[in-house]
């Protein structure tokens, strides 16, 4: 069993992170879950509810604990004002009071709005993560950002809210579909690139996707949650260092809402990742060999996808220009020193649209048309 935790105060925050195959249905979620909960919701999508949630439900209820399943439509569209409103009214109307608990069961979008969920509902009640996708594993699940999308960009409403307990099963897992192990990748390369070049190194020793199993899946998620909350102990709330876990989001974000969500969240970090490597590679920091590197590293593992024809790049434009990370009227951009290691403090550039307009046409120039072809100039 792999334990890591994480604390701060004030005010008082501690989550324990489990990692262990067959965590799902073990004894020590039960005895966790009955030391301190009366009444529990597990909020889960329709295709994991058939897969797992009807399980994990049937399995609490054996064990007498008093248990409720609700369920959303997969997908970012899920991650809604109105998802949560549904939801609310469901625990009000089942007088789930203080002492209730949310177990959040599926990957980054039922993360994030459980988690949100649970900031608000009677001024805040706890909740658990049981990931069931790596990208929820080694990001959405940890940290306590929560949050639900609008019309106007990605997770423009939310609030800090950190989960009790996070249990990591790599069965769970293992199990995903291939573009959702991609997606998590994406995060977990994101992690070596602002923090760990050995890391770094490490991935890039991974020749296919058919590689991955429950020791490699346990030592990447471990190490990457190593990195993730050694940060947020040193910056809970996200107002300096904290920031370069942004690494490949102002443009993944865009790219994200320009698409319409077509784009997974994975696959928009992979070519924000790369974008914002061009750019630091632009800026003089990267060195060609280095930005070559990173881009070889996503293109040995297939993972770098095309851009949907019809995203323009005023698209592209309007998106940056709401996201959550501007100042001033410019955009916030996290810039690679080097492979393992970011600027320093402040830790994000701004930038106006004009300097980053080389930024979005080497996107749009390189990855709509041509995905697999390499333009430095």
């Amino acid at each position: 069993m792999k334990t890591l935790s994480y604390e701060f105060s004030p005010p008082k925050i501690s989550c324990n992170i489990f990692i262990n195959p067959e965590l799902f249905l073990s004894d020590l979620l039960i005895g966790y879950l009955k030391k301190f909960s009366s009444k529990i919701c597990i909020i889960t999508d329709l295709n994991i509810k058939n897969l797992y949630g009807d399980k994990l439900l049937h399995h609490l209820r054996h064990h007498k604990l008093e248990t409720f399943l609700q369920t959303i439509i997969p997908g970012e569209e899920s991650k809604s004002r109105h998802s949560k409103a549904k939801l609310e009214d469901f625990l009000t109307s089942n007088h789930f009071e203080k002492d209730s608990c949310l177990i959040a069961l599926g990957g980054g979008v039922v993360s994030d709005l459980t988690g949100f969920l649970a900031s608000t509902y009677l001024r805040s009640i706890p909740y658990i993560s049981i990931p069931t996708t790596l990208l929820s594993a080694v990001d959405a699940a940890i940290g306590g950002k929560t949050a639900v999308n609008t019309v106007h960009g990605k997770n423009l409403i939310g609030a800090f809210h950190h989960p009790l307990s996070v249990f990591i099963d790599p069965d769970l897992i293992l199990s995903s579909p291939l573009q959702e192990l991609k997606n998590g990748l994406a995060e977990v390369f994101k992690y070596s690139l602002i923090f760990d070049l050995d890391f770094f190194n490490k991935l890039n020793s991974i020749k296919t996707l058919s590689d991955l199993n429950n020791e490699l899946i346990v030592s990447i998620v471990e190490k990457s949650l190593q990195i993730k909350t050694e940060i947020i102990k040193k910056d809970p709330f996200d107002q300096n260092l904290r920031k370069i876990l942004n690494f490949g989001h102002s443009l993944g974000h865009a790219l994200e809402t320009a698409s319409n969500h077509r784009l997974s969240h994975g696959q928009a970090v992979v070519l924000g990742i790369l974008s914002e490597s061009f750019l630091s590679k632009e800026l003089g920091f990267l060195t060609y060999n280095e930005f070559l590197q990173i881009y070889k590293a996503f293109e040995n593992l297939a993972m770098i996808p095309t851009i949907p024809n019809d995203v323009q790049k005023n698209d592209l434009v309007n998106a940056l220009l709401k996201d959550k990370k501007n100042r001033h009227g410019k955009i916030g951009v996290v810039i690679l020193k080097s492979i393992g290691k970011t600027i320093g403090y402040p830790y994000t550039e701004l930038f106006s649209l004009e300097q980053l307009e080389t930024c979005i046409d080497y996107l749009l120039e390189n990855f709509q048309e041509c995905p697999f072809e390499l333009s430095i100039d």
